[in-house]
């Protein structure tokens, strides 16, 4: 019983003792700094997570609209179409008509001053 004792007596001075708490001290330190680190890159993974889904989720969407205009150009009717768009062209029975707009011709009026007027802005009044 006493040999229970002095071992319970020189475990809690252990125990106790400065430099084993500053070792429990610092290793504690490193788990927190460490989970924090982690935390972090977390944080991070989910942020580059969601930008590469709205990347991926456009890229499908335009991987759509490919497939859709490959299906036109693969009809007859699709490849005549995108010909007459980009250079012009008609068939030999057709005729082609191009409107082109006018450009605005700035009107300007013309203002009749009377001598009363005439004088007052020859003084810039």
């Amino acid at each position: 019983m006493v040999l229970d004792f002095e071992q319970k007596r020189k475990f809690r001075q252990f125990i106790y003792s400065k430099i084993t708490l500053v070792v429990l001290f610092l290793i504690s330190s490193y788990a927190v700094y460490s989970t924090y680190n982690v935390y972090l890159k977390k944080t991070k993974s989910q942020k580059d997570l969601e930008l590469i889904e709205k990347k991926l989720s456009d890229l499908e969407q335009k991987n759509r609209e490919l497939d859709g205009q490959i299906e036109l150009l693969s009809t007859s009717y699709g490849v005549e179409r995108e010909i007459r768009s980009k250079f012009f062209v008609t068939k030999s029975d057709e005729n082609m008509v191009v409107v082109v707009d006018e450009p605005e011709t700035k009107k300007t009026e013309i203002v009749k001053k009377n001598t009363w007027q005439k004088i007052l802005d020859f003084f810039g009044i």
